[in-house]
C-alpha cells in the first residue's frame, strides 16, 4: 500500500493536513506527490501561513515548489497572485486577511506553480474548508507552515500526515525517539465525558485557561495557565486533595514544558489527576517529562482525537548530510503504530 492509496482510496477521509516535525522535513514533497496524482477527484490546497517559496527563508536552501494541475482549487493571499503562473478563475473573496492580503479562492484553468498563503486561525481555516466543499472539492490538502506542530489544520482535518527526517537531527535514534514521542501524544486517549466543553473548539483554541473539574465534571477552580504561578495553583489543588476522588485539569491552550517542570517540582504523587488538552499537539513536553508524569501516575487525555494515518521520513538534511534511508525507515516502522513511507522513494508515495 502506498500513501496515495491511503489518501485516495478512503471515501471517508476528505481533508488532510500535512505537518512537519521540523522545518525541511519533506512535507512539501509529500504534498506535491499527493497533488500530482492523476485522479478524477477535484483537489483543493491551501496552507497555514506562507509557504511555496523557491528558497527556504530560514536556511536559504532550495525547496520544492507547489505545482497544481488544471481543475485544482487554490486558497491563497491576493498579494501572491503575481507569483502564481497558472491560468485561473477567481471564485470568491473570503473576507479573511493575511499580511499578504485577502485570502481568495481560485480554480486553476491550467497547470502551474502556486504560492500558498492561507489563514492561521482555526475559525478562519474552517471557513476556507467550508468554501472548498461548496466548490465541490473532494480531497483537500492543508500544508502546515514552518515548525508548526500545533496547527488549526490538524484539528479541522479528517486525517493527518506527519513528516519527519534528517532536518531534525543527524542521529537516527534521536529522530525516531522524538517522532515516536510526538505520535504517542497525538494518540492520547479521549476524555469519556463531553461535558467539559461548554465552548466551541474555535473559542477554546483562542483561550489560555486551566479549568479544574471534580470527578462529576463540576468546575472547582480556574486560572490563567500563562500566569507564572499557575503551576503552583494546580500543585496546591493536588496536595490539598485529601481524598481519592479524581479531578481533571483541562488546558484550553498549551501544556508547556516550563509549566510541567515547575509543577513536577511541587508534587510527587499524581494518581488522582488527569491532565487534559484540546488535542495531543497542545502537550509541548519532552519525552523525559512525559515519562515522569506517567511514573507519577498522572493520566494525560484530550478532548479531540487526531487521526494520524501515516509518517513520512526524509533522509536528506538541508545541512548537507544524508542518513541511511533504509535504516531510518526500518527503525521508524518499529516505533510508530502507523504506516511509514520514505518521501524519496516514489513507488511508496
Amino acid at each position: 500500500m502506498t500513501l496515495c492509496d491511503l489518501v485516495y482510496n478512503n471515501p471517508s477521509l476528505n481533508c488532510f493536513s500535512i505537518i512537519g516535525l521540523e522545518k525541511n522535513s519533506g512535507k512539501t514533497t509529500v504534498l506535491q506527490s499527493l497533488l500530482s496524482q492523476n485522479h478524477t477527484y477535484t483537489k483543493a490546497v491551501t496552507s497555514i501561513g506562507y509557504d511555496g517559496e523557491d528558497t527556504d527563508l530560514v536556511t536559504q536552501t532550495p525547496k520544492p515548489s507547489v505545482y497544481v494541475s488544471a481543475g485544482t482549487l487554490v486558497a491563497t493571499a491576493a498579494g501572491l497572485l503575481s507569483k502564481c503562473d497558472f491560468t485561473r478563475e477567481l471564485l470568491c473573496f473570503t473576507g479573511l486577511y493575511t499580511p499578504l492580503g485577502e485570502v481568495i479562492i481560485l480554480r486553476a484553468l491550467s497547470d502551474g506553480y502556486a504560492r500558498l498563503a492561507g489563514p492561521s486561525a482555526t475559525k478562519e481555516m474552517a471557513k476556507v474548508i467550508k468554501l472548498f466543499y461548496e466548490y465541490k472539492a473532494k480531497k483537500i490538502f492543508i500544508d502546515g507552515a514552518a515548525q508548526r506542530k500545533s496547527t488549526a489544520a490538524m484539528t479541522l482535518s479528517d486525517a493527518c500526515i506527519l513528516a519527519s527526517g534528517a532536518s531534525f537531527s543527524h542521529d537516527i535514534s534521536g529522530i525516531v525517539s522524538e517522532t515516536a514521542h510526538f505520535v504517542e501524544l497525538l494518540n492520547l486517549p479521549v476524555l469519556d465525558c463531553c461535558k467539559i466543553s461548554v465552548k466551541s473548539e474555535t473559542e477554546i483554541n483562542e483561550a489560555n485557561d486551566c479549568i479544574i473539574y471534580d470527578e462529576n465534571y463540576n468546575i472547582t477552580n480556574s486560572f490563567n495557565a500563562l500566569d507564572e504561578l499557575s503551576a503552583d495553583l494546580l500543585a496546591s489543588h493536588v496536595i490539598n486533595n485529601k481524598t481519592d476522588k479524581k479531578s481533571t485539569a483541562f488546558f484550553s491552550g498549551v501544556v508547556s514544558n516550563l509549566f510541567i517542570n515547575r509543577f513536577l517540582n511541587k508534587v510527587k504523587n499524581l494518581d488522582t489527576l488527569t491532565i487534559a488538552a484540546l488535542d495531543g499537539t497542545r502537550f509541548l513536553i519532552s519525552p523525559a517529562q512525559y515519562a515522569e508524569l506517567k511514573r507519577r501516575n498522572a493520566v494525560l487525555k484530550t478532548l479531540k482525537s487526531l487521526n494520524l494515518i501515516a509518517v513520512t521520513v526524509n533522509p536528506f538534511s538541508p545541512k548537507g548530510f544524508v542518513l541511511n534511508a533504509q535504516e531510518l525507515l526500518t527503525e521508524m516502522q518499529k516505533r510508530v503504530n502507523v504506516p511509514v513511507f520514505d518521501v524519496l522513494a516514489p513507488q511508496n508515495i
